[in-house]
């Protein structure tokens, strides 16, 4: 809801609680016609359509589902799905490989950083 957010896609593919906000859309795939992966990226294609598609006044936009429910897209037989959707698994899962290391590191960093900064613990320097 909103300009400059309407119609920003994410995909969500790590497994941890989440918070969802009224005002925003869940798009789940239809497994029988498309595979979950080609339909993440297949939404993450559609964002600027998704942006052209707000409806209300200025600053309060909003998706129609109505409008969500006309978007089309060709889709290719679900044995091709199937091959492009396995390498699109091994994208996402070192995609959340990273962010989860990520995460790692940032914490180790917070704890780090403070203690160096007041030189309760030193690196040595090798000369």
């Amino acid at each position: 809801m909103g300009v400059g957010t309407l119609g920003r896609v994410a995909v969500s593919s790590i497994q941890h609680n989440k918070i969802v906000h009224s005002v925003i859309t869940i798009l789940r795939p239809n497994t029988n016609k498309i595979l979950n992966g080609i339909f993440a990226y297949a939404m993450l294609s559609f964002e600027d359509v998704f942006t052209s598609m707000g409806t209300g006044s200025t600053g309060q936009t909003s998706l129609s589902n109505k409008y969500l429910g006309k978007t089309k897209t060709v889709l290719a037989p679900l044995l091709i799905q199937k091959k492009l959707n396995k390498t699109l698994e091994n994208i996402q899962i070192k995609i959340d490989k990273n962010h989860l290391e990520n995460i790692k590191l940032r914490n180790i960093r917070d704890l780090l950083l403070p203690k160096l900064m007041s030189g309760e613990i030193r690196v040595p320097i090798k000369e």
